[in-house]
């Protein structure tokens, strides 16, 4: 492909929302070379959007359906194999780019990095108003080159890029308006995947919620230096690297991870009212270790924090995408589908070791 031209897909994914999809579609549409959108909208939702696209003559949108499993990233990787671009971007629905990022951008993607790190600034909405009026933000790589992205994450995961990553200026953004009273999340039951982890996986994301915060290099002084301490406090309180958690470190880790979430969107929680989330966060967590199937959802989570949910399940292979829709494209779907899928994985795992 001539570098002079490179081809820039965007990629989407939408379930239900399909006049937010079509309104970001029309917002980015005259930026990019081709719009991905993987659609897993129920049945008459998904007629809608295709007729749209014909309605609205969007040669540059191609959709594709996919069973939806209660988030996108299951399907992440997938998704990328979908689009033909070189280079690719991730936006969400309820996201937009501003203008100088959608004029620059050809320009950017031509330089020496395999990602970019945008910074996205957080709005917080009720019933369509932003409520927040000074965001705050998190980095997130969100343009990179196909052939250098990696997913391996449950929900809310960072891109792992093979090569450099650099940070785009002030210049670029993405505005993020998060209505949960409009679009509720489902996770649901999938917090007990989530919330629940073994010493190795929350040095991991230690690491990766720096890295998310402030961009600091995984390879660089300050978490090497961070990471040091944490191992040393692990060595001398006897800690196993596959042991879940204390109560105390869960408290401890959830309050530094809640705080520092505060304070990077401007959150106006104070350190009282985090406590207590914690601490009843805490008090979940147990819950959960006690009811009967607590030890399956513990060694699936330490399983999908280590090689991905996407590699345990071969969510990344066409043909098994394809038999889950052929399978359960009229059945429920969602959050339950996803647990089922993992717990049938993991005693088919565990059938072929006994």
């Amino acid at each position: 492909m001539d570098r002079k031209n490179v081809k820039l897909s965007a990629i989407i994914f939408s379930r239900n929302d399909v006049e937010d999809a079509l309104k970001l579609i029309k917002d980015i549409y005259s930026t990019f070379d081709e719009i991905v959108l993987i659609d897993q909208s129920d049945r008459h939702k998904h007629v809608y959007i295709i007729s749209q696209k014909k309605k609205n003559n969007l040669k540059k949108l191609r959709v594709f359906y996919s069973v939806a499993l209660g988030d996108p990233a299951p399907l992440r990787m997938w998704g990328l194999g979908k689009c033909t671009g070189e280079w690719i971007m991730l936006i969400d629905t309820d996201e937009r780019i501003n203008k100088e990022l959608k004029k620059s951008i050809q320009k950017i993607i031509k330089t020496r990095s395999n990602g970019f790190a945008i910074k996205r600034y957080e709005h917080f909405m009720k019933n369509g108003k932003i409520v927040n009026e000074d965001a705050g933000f998190t980095w997130q790589i969100r343009l990179y080159r196909k052939n250098s992205v990696n997913y391996k994450g449950m929900t809310h995961e960072l891109a792992d890029i093979q090569g450099n990553v650099e940070r785009l200026d002030d210049r670029y953004f993405m505005d993020h308006y998060v209505d949960y009273n409009a679009r509720p999340r489902e996770y649901g039951e999938l917090n007990k995947f989530q919330f629940r982890m073994d010493y190795r996986t929350m040095n991991r994301e230690i690491s990766e919620n720096i890295y998310k915060f402030l961009m600091y290099s995984q390879g660089g002084i300050a978490i090497k230096l961070l990471n040091a301490i944490v191992k040393a406090y692990e060595i001398i309180g006897l800690k196993k690297e596959d042991m879940e958690l204390s109560n105390t470190d869960y408290f401890i880790f959830y309050i530094i991870k809640n705080y520092g979430f505060a304070k990077r969107l401007n959150s106006k929680q104070n350190i009282i009212q985090i406590i207590r989330s914690t601490r009843n966060l805490v008090k979940q967590i147990n819950i959960w270790k006690n009811e009967s199937d607590s030890k399956e959802i513990f060694e699936i989570s330490k399983i999908i924090n280590s090689i991905g949910v996407i590699k345990f399940l071969g969510l990344d292979n066409d043909k098994t995408v394809k038999d889950l829709i052929k399978k359960y494209r009229n059945k429920t779907q969602g959050i339950s589908l996803l647990i089922s899928l993992l717990k049938n994985k993991y005693k088919e795992v565990n059938k072929g070791h006994a």
